[in-house]
């Protein structure tokens, strides 16, 4: 039984390309957007984040595709990651 404190590194403020002030590249169509995702998931791993929120000011459009890139993300040896070690994505749900 866990019963541990549990300390994560985290990025609180985390803008996709739909932030107003956002200066890359757009992603607008689904593929676009889950290309993005993904590749934040694995630049958080590369950076040994545990949990980031996302922080667009105006919406929450950008939010289910990370979500769901967090939850589909691979181990190195391409086995799925165990939920209690996947990326957290406030909210969490």
């Amino acid at each position: 039984m866990d019963r541990g404190a549990h300390f994560f590194k985290c990025d609180f403020q985390v803008h996709t390309p739909r932030d107003i002030n956002w200066s890359g590249a757009n992603a607008v169509i689904d593929q676009e957007r889950e290309a993005y995702a993904d590749k934040l998931v694995l630049a958080c791993r590369e950076k040994d984040l545990n949990a980031i929120a996302i922080t667009d000011h105006h919406d929450f459009v950008f939010f289910p595709y990370i979500k769901r890139a967090a939850e589909r993300e691979l181990s190195p040896e391409g086995n799925p990651i165990d939920p209690a070690e996947s990326l957290v994505v406030f909210p969490r749900s």
